[in-house]
């Protein structure tokens, strides 16, 4: 895969990020299937985003507090930087 596909891939999930977490408990897997469902992303993007998210998740099957929107953002900016830097 490509690294603008990547790069295309993490600013679709920061912008449903960003809509969607505002008023659902939806997590980023949540918006990654929806991205991938709706034909936003493809398949490899979704394995490639699924595989950037962090294995530990200590919040019941969340990497972060459910609801809260500001570290997913946070973490969605942090992955786009270090991309775009390689």
């Amino acid at each position: 895969m490509k690294k603008q596909d990547k790069i295309d891939a993490l600013k679709s999930l920061r912008k449903e990020a960003k809509s969607k977490l505002n008023y659902s408990y939806m997590g980023l897997c949540g918006i990654i299937s929806l991205l991938f469902s709706t034909v936003s992303i493809s398949k490899k993007q979704q394995e490639y985003l699924y595989q950037l998210l962090p294995k530990r998740r200590p919040y019941l099957g969340f990497c972060w507090k459910p609801g809260a929107k500001s570290p997913r953002i946070k973490w969605i900016k942090e992955q786009l930087k270090k991309l775009e830097k390689k």
